[in-house]
C-alpha cells in the first residue's frame, strides 16, 4: 500500500439497522466500504479482493462469530478485525482477542465509538506505512533500519554517516545515555569500508581499572598472578576491523596515555611484554560525559581529546525529538511483538500522546522498556493509555522559556498525590511559551521540541489564541 491510497473496509453484517448507519460512516472517513450480509459471501469476497479492516457482526447466519473470527485471522493474519458482539463477560471478551479479533464493540452499538476505533486504526495504518518508508530511507542512507528518526537532528546524524563511509577516520559520539550510541557506530562500521572485518565493542565503565588494560591490550604468560598463558587482547582481534571503546571518559589517565600511543602509532604492548604489536584497527568513542569539561577537571587527557574528537557526532535526547516518539512506538510494537511472541499491533491516539508528554529521562533504552513492559502486560492487541500509567510515578518536565531569561528553564511537575492532567500541563506550556515569545510560532515550537504543525493542531485543540507577529 502507498502514501494516500484509499483503504478498504469489509463489513460481514446483515443487521439493516446497523448498515443504515454506514452510509454516515463514509462520509467521515476516506475509505471504501463493502457490505456483506453472510459469511460464505464474505470469504468470497476476501478470496477476490483487498481489505483493509474487517468489521464482523456476530450476529451473521450459518457460521459463529468466533469461528469466522478464527477463519479470517488464519487466512488474512494481516486483517484487523472489528467484532460487534453481545454483551459477555470479561473472560469470553479476553476469548475473542485471542482468537484473532483486533478490537470489538458490544451492542447497542454505539456509532460514535465505532467511528473513534475506525479512526484509529486508519492513524495506526498510517504509521506503520511511515516507518516501513522511513526504514528503508534510513537503509540506504546509513546501512541500518533499526535506527528510527525523522527529525532534523536525525537527519544531521545519518547524514554525517554517509559523509564518513569511505573513510577510517576516528569518530566521537557524545549523547545521553540511552539515545543509541552502540547502534549508531554499529551503523558506522556496517556502512564503512572495512564492514567485512571484525567490529568489537568495550564497555570501558563495566571494566574492571585493573582488568581493562590486559583486555585491550592482552598480556604475555607470567606477567601478573593468574596469567597462566599468554593472552591475545581486543585491539590485536580487531585488526583491519573497527573497535567501539563505550565509555571512554570512564578510562584512567594510565590507560588513556596507552590508548593515545595507539592513535599516533598503531602499535602498543601487551601487559608485561616489551615487544610492540603493530595493528590497523579503527577507533570509534563514545561517552555521555562533557569530556571537554573532564578536561579541565584533570580526569581526561586534554591531548587524547583532540585525538578522538576528530570527527564528532552527537545524539540529541529523546526530549527534543517529540515528533519521532510515533515514529519509535511503532517500530518498538514491530519489533518487541514479535521478539516476545505477542500480537500487539496499535496502540491508541491518547496513549500516544501520553508517552509522547513524558520527559524521557532514560532516552530511547527507557522508551523501549517500557513498550516492552506495556506489550507483555497487553490483554489485548491495542495499548491503551492504562498501558503506561507507570510514566507518571516519575517527574514530567515542561519547557518554557521566561520572559527577558536567556535560556530554556525547565519546571517540573512531581507531585504524586495530585498530579495535573496532561492536558492542562501541556497547554499551561504552550500559553506560556507563547507569551514568552510574543506570540510567534517558530521559535515556539522550536523551543518546545515540537514541529509548527503539531503546535497549530495543539492549539487549535486546546482552543489557545495567539497574537500573529512578522516571524509567524
Amino acid at each position: 500500500m502507498t502514501a494516500g491510497e484509499k483503504k478498504h473496509i469489509l463489513i460481514i453484517s446483515n443487521d439493516d439497522e446497523f448498515l443504515g448507519h454506514i452510509r454516515d460512516l463514509e462520509m467521515h472517513f476516506p475509505v471504501e466500504f463493502a457490505i456483506q450480509k453472510g459469511s460464505y459471501e464474505a470469504v468470497h469476497f476476501l478470496r477476490m479482493q483487498r481489505a483493509n479492516l474487517v468489521i464482523l457482526d456476530y450476529t451473521i447466519p450459518l457460521i459463529s462469530g468466533n469461528e469466522m473470527v478464527r477463519l479470517v485471522h488464519q487466512s488474512y493474519p494481516d486483517i484487523p478485525i472489528i467484532a460487534l458482539i453481545d454483551p459477555l463477560p470479561a473472560v469470553q471478551k479476553k476469548d475473542i482477542i485471542n482468537q484473532g479479533a483486533y478490537d470489538y464493540l458490544e451492542r447497542p452499538i454505539d456509532i460514535e465509538l465505532l467511528k473513534t476505533k475506525i479512526h484509529n486504526f486508519l492513524f495506526s495504518e498510517e504509521y506503520h506505512f511511515h516507518v516501513a518508508v522511513l526504514r528503508e530511507r534510513i537503509k540506504k542512507t546509513v546501512g541500518l533500519e533499526n535506527i528510527i528518526g525523522d527529525c532534523s537532528a536525525m537527519w544531521k546524524v545519518f547524514n554525517a554517516v554517509n559523509n564518513i563511509s569511505k573513510s577510517d577516520v576516528t569518530v566521537f559520539i557524545s549523547g545521553e545515555s540511552g539515545t543509541g550510541k552502540e547502534l549508531l557506530a554499529r551503523a558506522i562500521y556496517r556502512s564503512s569500508l572495512r564492514r567485512d572485518k571484525r567490529f568489537i565493542v568495550i564497555n570501558c565503565a563495566a571494566i574492571p581499572e585493573n582488568l581493562l588494560e590486559s583486555e585491550l591490550f592482552g598480556h604475555e604468560k607470567g606477567s601478573f598472578s593468574g596469567a597462566i598463558n599468554q593472552r591475545i587482547g581486543k585491539f590485536e582481534l580487531a585488526d583491519e576491523g573497527t573497535i567501539f571503546l563505550d565509555e571512554i571518559g570512564e578510562m584512567s589517565l594510565y590507560t588513556q596515555s596507552k590508548i593515545l600511543r595507539l592513535l599516533e602509532e598503531q602499535e602498543f604492548e601487551r601487559v608485561g611484554g616489551n615487544k610492540s604489536v603493530k595493528v590497523n584497527v579503527r577507533i570509534i568513542t563514545a561517552t555521555n560525559k562533557n569530556l571537554a569539561e573532564e578536561v579541565k577537571a584533570g580526569t581526561f587527557r586534554e591531548d587524547l581529546f583532540y585525538r578522538i574528537d576528530v570527527y564528532p557526532i552527537e545524539l540529541p535526547p529523546l526530549r527534543e525529538r517529540i515528533d519521532d516518539i510515533p515514529l519509535l512506538v511503532f517500530h518498538f510494537l514491530e519489533v518487541l511483538s514479535e521478539r516476545n511472541n505477542k500480537e500487539v499491533i496499535s496502540i491508541t491516539p491518547p496513549a500516544l500522546d501520553r508517552l509522547k508528554g513524558y520527559s524521557w529521562p532514560g532516552n530511547i533504552r527507557e522508551l523501549e522498556n517500557v513498550m516492552e513492559r506495556a506489550i507483555l502486560n497487553s490483554p489485548g492487541k491495542v495499548l491503551t493509555q492504562d498501558a503506561f500509567d507507570n510514566l507518571y510515578e516519575d517527574t514530567i518536565t515542561v519547557q518554557t522559556k521566561k520572559m527577558g531569561g536567556n535560556g530554556v528553564q525547565t519546571q517540573s511537575v512531581s507531585d504524586q498525590k495530585t498530579v495535573l492532567p496532561l492536558e492542562v500541563v501541556e497547554k499551561m506550556a504552550i500559553e506560556e511559551a507563547l507569551r514568552a515569545n510574543n506570540g510567534t510560532i517558530s521559535i515556539t515550537a522550536h523551543q518546545l521540541g515540537i514541529g509548527r504543525a503539531t503546535l497549530y493542531r495543539k492549539m487549535k485543540e486546546y482552543g489557545i489564541q495567539y497574537r500573529k507577529t512578522e516571524n509567524n
